[in-house]
């Protein structure tokens, strides 16, 4: 039997890169990390974007790794100039950037060379101290710096190392969701849903307005870890929108859909 933590972590993402904010390059590991963490019974409480500026990734990183047990970090981890994520890591922690033996010898192997090049040996560096973690098929391991995990920005090497890190973490009891989807107003159930929030304040609800060729679409989503919470919740909804001209459908899901 798994032994649940009774805690549930709680993770900030911060994504860092000129092209997210100047909208060159759209953001996609926001959205899946939020989804794997919902699944692995996490939550996300904060994301932010930052650009190529040391110093506003050290003070980013100072104050998103006081508020919370777990920082992501997105991008700036490569060989060029402007890959400054691990330099301003170290600052922020307090520590010196240094050369890993260990990854000295993983980059000269895969490069084939007897002396890198200053960009090659830009990949061999990692603030003093850090955790180096291998996954199971993992050929390159990744960084933990504290509560600090410096992911790639490319979202498919990002999803990879994210996979890798599982092992590290214990597991706890997941999220569960109801998603109620009809066409009404919002305005229309305001006031039922405050007083649904307001009674069953173990439950997560979230009321999602869509516009679709002028029709006003609904969608109302209940989460919480509490599954007998969630049912009892649910079940009040239910006969709130079964007592309304609404025709809605249902949805239950016990990881993100």
């Amino acid at each position: 039997m798994v032994e649940e933590c009774q805690t549930q972590p709680q993770a900030a993402l911060l994504i860092i890169g000129n092209e997210i904010l100047s909208g060159k390059i759209r953001d996609k590991n926001t959205p899946f990390l939020a989804e794997q963490l919902f699944g692995l019974g996490w939550k996300l409480r904060e994301v932010s974007i930052v650009g190529d500026v040391q110093e506003d990734i050290v003070e980013t990183i100072k104050r998103l790794a006081g508020r919370h047990e777990h920082v992501f970090t997105s991008g700036g981890v490569g060989p060029t100039h402007d890959d400054i994520t691990l330099e301003a890591i170290a600052r922020a922690t307090g520590r010196k950037l240094v050369l890993s033996p260990m990854l000295e010898r993983l980059v000269k192997k895969y490069y084939k060379a007897e002396v890198l090049t200053p960009a090659q040996q830009r990949l061999a560096m990692i603030p003093e101290g850090s955790m180096l973690h291998y996954g199971p098929d993992s050929l390159y391991p990744q960084m933990v710096v504290d509560n600090i995990y410096p992911l790639p920005g490319i979202p498919s090497l990002f999803r990879k190392k994210f996979e890798e890190l599982k092992s590290l973490w214990p597991p706890v009891a997941a999220a569960h969701r109801h998603c109620f989807k009809m066409i009404a107003m919002e305005t229309e159930l305001a006031a039922v849903l405050g007083a649904l929030a307001e009674e069953h304040q173990e439950v997560s609800l979230g009321s999602y307005p869509t516009e679709k060729s002028g029709v006003w679409h609904l969608e109302l989503v209940m989460e919480s870890r509490n599954t007998g919470a969630l049912e009892t919740a649910a079940e009040a909804l239910r006969k709130v929108l079964g007592g309304r001209n609404i025709e809605w459908q249902e949805n239950v899901a016990g990881q993100p859909g």
